[in-house]
């Protein structure tokens, strides 16, 4: 039995259609609305919906096929009805039929919402499952923005692909420990069975490719911690020791930028080869004398990680993505391998996937180029690495609010491309949760921003929200401080004496694929985000273009890994991106 909320009814006549409403826009009828699922009572309240937001309120009360078709219309998109077998209306089938009571939001939805945090971690929703549970053909990618569900979905293809495949292995990776960590936490509830999660493992990217070398050299590979910057800090040294050879006018900041963005990311380990490399994302132009005397200081820097006996990071990968191409069927633990925030690997990461992969169904990404921040765009088909017909677009946003999605949304264009003409758009994405509208907070000194975080942290506490649930994010480590004295002024001071990990405080960089239910996103100063790191840069590393798309980015991971509530806050003079947030028409 299906029950669909009805609509009070009221002697006053009904005012005449708006032509302006968004359904009349679209040239869209009773008939038409009929066919998309919308219940008969309801008909005329789509129709008679002024504006978007009036039609989002309408939506909340419609089953969830009508509901979508709803969200659709209000973004301005024309929605298609899907095929019904004959004499059964659009209301009657069975995606109409998928919930019993619809009062605001998906049942579904409200459902996994009520089941608790880690139950709604690995929730799937229905337009989501059909990308999830497929064979694909060859490698494939799920994209589109965030709160779409991408990471779900890569959790539940890793347990269709068990389930579909006894006695194979998958790996599931990303490329920081902290996201494969939240991967591991999210399997728990998601495959019960513990022998089949013996099958299955998260682990960061870098662990993964340790893990394979070891496997096949026989040896643990000595390396620089890249995480902790242990590796950052020896080649700016071994740079600086051999500043001498470097033209007067490049800067040790400079070569370290050529060394990081054009040769390790690749693996170059020859004259030729770098002589020769296409310099993505690093903007100056250097005649061949130029590259030659970096070169000369390189092979420094390769000689450097030999006497150390110590691979780099692109060593590493470059090494490996060589072997296994050599070595067809050898070396490889896992038959699948799923990947996460997809949008930041690099060329030699890449190449050593296509190289790992021996089934044409090997390879699965996620990701989203508008949460791009640690890699430049590059193309995946020179690589061997085709998603041509198997690439998907999430449209369906669930785990974001339609307020706090429609606020960071201002940060970033409305439609990507990548170097194989693969498009992502945010167009005509849907939102089906609503929650509190975001708030954006400017406080004359840090001592006041301070307190004003504490203080909403305390209502927070109030509203029974566990602190695993809350997370303060920040531009860079020299921030840290200031987010640790907010959690120590608020109701949550016992999780910083207990050094407790639940409320969670990180860089917005760090932020990448987790989800809270609140975030505080903070010292967002005028001086600190865009990073003025960053700014310097422009000229003879980035272009200010790629700078403030990067830092824009950032800032759009920080906001959307709330679910419910958010709250931005600057101290003195505000950045620049609180007003295009607070003001669209800027935007």
């Amino acid at each position: 039995m299906q029950l669909v909320e009805v609509p009070e009814q009221s002697e006053a006549p009904r005012r005449a259609v708006r032509a302006t409403s968004p359904a009349r826009r679209l040239v869209l009828d009773e008939t038409a609305l009929l066919a998309l699922g919308v219940p008969p009572d309801w008909v005329a309240r789509v129709l008679e919906a002024p504006d978007a937001d009036a039609l989002m309120d309408v939506a909340e009360h419609l089953p969830p096929e009508a509901a979508e078709a709803a969200l659709k219309i209000a973004v301005g998109e024309r929605p298609e009805p899907r095929p019904v077998a004959e004499g059964v209306t659009g209301f009657e089938t069975e995606d109409a039929k998928r919930a019993f009571v619809i009062v605001s939001d998906d049942a579904l939805v409200r459902e996994a919402l009520e089941a608790g945090w880690e139950a709604w971690t690995v929730f799937l929703h229905p337009e989501q499952r059909k990308m999830a549970y497929r064979d694909y053909m060859g490698p494939a990618r799920v994209s589109g923005s965030a709160g779409t569900g991408k990471t779900v979905v890569a959790l539940h293809h890793a347990k269709w692909l068990l389930e579909r495949n006894p006695g194979r292995q998958v790996l599931l990776t990303t490329y920081s420990q902290n996201l494969a960590a939240d991967l591991r936490n999210r399997l728990h509830p998601l495959i019960l069975n513990p022998k089949t999660r013996e099958r299955i493992n998260a682990e960061d990217l870098l662990g993964f490719a340790i893990e394979t070398y070891r496997a096949i050299a026989g040896r643990f590979p000595r390396m620089k911690d890249a995480y902790e910057g242990e590796e950052a800090d020896f080649v700016r040294q071994v740079i600086q020791e051999n500043a001498t050879l470097l033209p007067k006018d490049l800067p040790v900041d400079f070569a370290y930028a050529e060394w990081s963005r054009v040769v390790d990311v690749r693996d170059l380990h020859t004259w030729e080869a770098y002589r020769d490399a296409k310099r993505r994302g690093v903007t100056r132009r250097l005649s061949e004398p130029r590259r030659k005397a970096l070169w000369t200081v390189f092979e420094c820097v390769h000689t450097a990680f030999a006497r150390e006996q110590c691979l780099s990071r692109g060593e590493l990968f470059g090494w490996l993505a060589q072997w296994l191409t050599e070595h067809p069927g050898q070396g490889r633990a896992y038959d699948y391998v799923i990947v996460d925030e997809a949008q930041d690997l690099g060329e030699v990461e890449l190449r050593f996937l296509a190289a790992y992969a021996t089934r044409p169904d090997t390879l699965f990404f996620a990701g989203d180029v508008g949460q791009r921040v640690h890699r430049y765009a590059f193309s995946w088909e020179a690589l061997g690495i085709s998603v041509r017909g198997r690439s998907r677009t999430l449209k369906v946003n669930y785990r974001t609010a339609h307020e706090i999605r429609e606020l960071a949304d201002r940060l970033l264009d409305d439609d990507n491309e990548d170097p194989d003409g693969e498009k992502q758009s945010r167009r005509g994405t849907i939102s089906v949760v609503r929650g509190a509208k975001p708030e954006i907070r400017t406080f004359p000194t840090q001592e006041a921003e301070c307190a004003g975080v504490a203080a909403w942290l305390d209502t927070l506490k109030a509203r029974n929200f566990k602190a695993r649930e809350i997370a303060v994010f920040y531009r860079d480590e020299a921030q840290r401080s200031r987010a640790l004295a907010m959690v120590r002024a608020s109701a949550y001071r016992d999780c910083i004496r207990r050094q407790s990990i639940d409320l969670h405080l990180c860089t917005m960089a760090e932020a990448k694929g987790l989800e809270y239910r609140a975030v505080a996103v903070i010292a967002c100063d005028g001086d600190i985000i865009p990073s003025p790191k960053r700014l310097a840069e422009n000229g003879f590393i980035s272009n200010l273009g790629e700078i403030y798309e990067t830092e824009r980015n950032l800032l759009y991971v920080a906001c959307t890994r709330a679910r419910d509530v958010l709250l931005i806050t600057a101290a003195g003079s505000p950045s620049e991106f609180l007003m295009d947030l607070a003001n669209p028409a800027l935007t």
